[in-house]
């Protein structure tokens, strides 16, 4: 997730739900799809409410356990983050994101 809804004041809900693709024969194949709102958050300094957010992540991983490829770990990710506040100008993101690490042994 890009924001952190566990702020004093915020009133917020997370659905999460993860997939393993092992059962399918697809080792190391994993995918998440996470959606959250955020309300209810006081500025300090005026004392009015902070913009409601809402944000769906999915992400898409492979990482063989085995193998030649063993080590490799590739991640796509999709993020949409939408803040609700229509007197300031628009703060949403749509991010695609793509994390490939590779585990070298040294020893």
């Amino acid at each position: 997730m890009v924001t952190s809804f566990q702020q004093a004041g915020v009133e917020a809900y997370l659905v999460s739900l993860t997939y393993d693709f092992a059962k399918l024969g697809l080792e190391g194949v994993k995918f998440r799809a996470a959606w959250g709102q955020g309300w209810g958050r006081n500025d300090p300094v005026t004392n009015g409410d902070f913009a409601n957010q809402e944000e769906l992540d999915l992400r898409f991983v492979y990482a063989p356990p085995r193998g030649p490829l063993q080590g490799l770990r590739v991640e796509v990710e999709y993020i949409d983050w939408t803040v609700y506040d229509d007197a300031l100008p628009s703060e949403d993101l749509t991010q695609f994101r793509t994390i490939v690490n590779y585990s070298v042994p040294l020893l």
